[in-house]
């Protein structure tokens, strides 16, 4: 962080969307510490990652956790999420909040969904065993793969462009993230674990393309 760099709230996606990386704990605590503002850390993947920083908002007055029942817990519909942090922190946003509460459906599914953690683990362990498999299958092929610590993967294809294979892809109706022609990220594809049967049909569309040099 440059020394003359200032601000009041600073937002961190931790992992990373769309790079599916993960920044250590010890690295966001170090910037924590040095930061005179609120941070603000994103963890809506967190669960699929082998730490988190949880414990920095529970210990730290400038430190806020933001969660959502979206991926691991496969509630996106629901379309609800959280923040812990300290009483201070929390009062202020409840400032800013809006009159009108989270409607009692979506609180009771999400009450639910929260006590049954064992559901939870277990839809993580089988995205995660997923997205393994799809990993490996991916290096094989010759794609470079980043080290994913979410329920997607950063990919960038070899044998054919991104947007070339995106293209190709959605023609068979297999859905993947393009973000255009920005420098950063044009080379590179943003693929979701889905079910594994879903995974295999991609894998088994890939495989087709890439051995018929399209």
């Amino acid at each position: 962080m440059p020394a003359d760099y200032s601000a009041s709230l600073f937002f961190l996606t931790n992992p990373n969307a769309p790079t599916s990386l993960l920044y250590s704990k010890s690295t966001v605590e170090s910037f924590v510490n040095k930061f005179n503002g609120v941070v603000l850390i994103d963890e809506a993947y967190v669960d699929f990652a082998k730490e988190s920083c949880m414990d920095l908002a529970l210990s730290n007055k400038n430190v806020l956790v933001a969660r959502t029942l979206s991926k691991s817990y496969s509630l996106a519909g629901i379309r609800l999420g959280y923040c812990v942090g300290n009483v201070e922190l929390i009062g202020a946003m409840y400032k800013i909040k809006d009159s009108y509460n989270v409607n009692y459906l979506t609180q009771e599914i999400a009450r639910v969904a929260i006590l049954d953690q064992d559901t939870m683990k277990a839809n993580v362990q089988a995205i995660v065993e997923t997205r393994k498999l799809v990993t490996k299958q991916l290096v094989e092929f010759g794609f470079e793969v980043a080290e994913s610590e979410t329920n997607f993967l950063w990919v960038k294809p070899s044998k054919i462009s991104a947007q070339s294979l995106f293209e190709v892809l959605k023609k068979k109706k297999i859905f993947v993230r393009y973000f255009g022609d920005d420098l950063r990220t044009k080379d590179y594809l943003r693929i979701t674990i889905g079910t594994a049967p879903e995974m295999f049909q991609l894998l088994d569309v890939l495989a087709e393309v890439l051995s018929d040099g399209k």
